[in-house]
């Protein structure tokens, strides 16, 4: 009886699959925590961006409740932030890239004032640049449908290509989606302030194997053109709404957590700097996870370690420390347990999901179903070299207090 509840112990930690060394927290849903924690409005078209402008202070309140609950990782508010997204908003190219600054800088701004009251010797926290795909700054949003207008995908609303002319579409559609991506990091590079101030570049939500290729080609196009610059490590994460992805073979079959691992490292993409230092998974629910990361843990294990750059690259995870091997780094942060009902326009709580989160709070219940997924589907020989853990929608500042529990 006490090895079996030993063993439940075990399986709900984070520590069964990777050591306190490989893993950071990131933090949680900003959105959310804006909306239900500080009580703000972001009904806009820019969301929770608009704050950056309006009420900059809530902004930075929301970063300092995550840096209190103890992340070491804090995402930007710039998911949404575009010059054609503000353009629709109201706001000129001019005004849009001096707000997307603005928000790195509250970012900074938050890690500062909450150094000046932390305990002595607490390390300082990293600042991830975030930025959504093409479909986050559409209107309405289509990072979940994937359905992209031309040139960025097919004139019909579906995720793929069809016809003779499919190859040659698709290219082209990558080719746009490269030039989006790459003009939004080119611009943020102007500011060498800004610049200096991103520790980490978060590609988030991606729904489109093709968009994951046209962000690796920016990557290595971005570095190539700015040899004198510092390139941060970066990840690319995708979302699974019903446990694969939106984007379908032309037979109508989803791609997989698998297949979105190997757009992210599979073929040469123009040299090492368009390899990511780490693959992830967002805005996605826990249940789906399992699914999801035993496909894309037994696709890098098929990979092997030959095709992973040997330059030396700093942990993601621990920039203080270079990583015993070669491979990228897990990056975990998906939804809270609640429903969302679209015809009543509310969220349900969480129901739990096994005994061992009966009677738990919504928070700790979530953190450790998420501990267990991990064990349960994380294979001890996968070759992931770290974790980084966070959540996404509906999470905030007490499921990052949880999962810290959960070590």
């Amino acid at each position: 009886m006490t090895s079996t509840i030993e063993n439940e112990a075990q399986s709900t930690r984070l520590t069964s699959r990777f050591t306190r060394e490989q893993i950071a927290f990131l933090d949680a849903g900003l959105g959310t925590t804006l909306e239900d924690v500080l009580h703000k409005n972001i009904s806009h078209p820019l969301w929770s961006a608009h704050l950056i402008d309006t009420d900059p202070d809530a902004i930075v309140g929301a970063h300092l409740a995550f840096l209190k609950a103890g992340s070491s990782i804090i995402l930007t508010a710039t998911y949404q932030c575009a010059p054609d997204t503000f353009t629709r908003a109201g706001y000129t190219h001019d005004q849009a890239m001096a707000i997307t600054h603005k928000a790195i800088a509250l970012a900074v701004r938050a890690r500062e004032q909450y150094m000046n009251t932390a305990p002595s010797g607490t390390s300082t926290a990293r600042i991830a640049l975030s930025l959504g795909p093409f479909g986050a700054t559409l209107s309405p949003a289509a990072e979940f449908s994937g359905i992209y207008p031309p040139p960025y995908g097919p004139s019909q609303p579906v995720t793929f290509f069809a016809g003779e002319q499919a190859p040659e579409d698709e290219l082209k559609a990558e080719d746009a989606l490269f030039e989006f991506h790459l003009g939004r990091i080119s611009g943020l590079a102007l500011s060498n302030e800004t610049w200096d101030s991103i520790d980490i570049i978060a590609f988030e939500t991606v729904p489109l194997l093709r968009e994951a290729r046209a962000i690796r080609r920016a990557m290595s196009a971005f570095a190539s053109a700015n040899q004198s610059a510092r390139i941060p490590p970066w990840w690319i994460s995708f979302n699974f709404p019903n446990g694969v992805l939106p984007e379908q073979t032309s037979k109508g079959i989803n791609y997989t957590a698998g297949d979105a691992l190997k757009a992210c490292f599979e073929g040469d993409k123009t040299g090492p700097d368009s390899v990511p230092d780490a693959f992830g998974i967002n805005c996605t629910q826990v249940k789906h996870l399992h699914k999801c990361l035993s496909l894309a843990s037994e696709a890098l294990r098929d990979l092997g370690h030959e095709w992973y750059p040997k330059d030396q690259r700093l942990s993601i995870v621990n920039p203080q420390k270079t990583p015993s091997k070669p491979g990228p780094a897990l990056v975990l942060y998906p939804n809270g347990g609640r429903v969302y009902d679209p015809t009543t326009m509310t969220w349900f709580p969480a129901v739990p999901t096994s005994s061992k989160t009966e009677g738990l709070s919504e928070s700790d219940a979530w953190a450790v179903d998420l501990a267990e997924v991990v064990h349960d589907a994380v294979p001890a020989d996968s070759g992931w070299n770290g974790l980084l853990i966070g959540g996404c929608c509906k999470t905030e500042p007490e499921h990052i207090s949880a999962l810290i529990k959960r070590l």
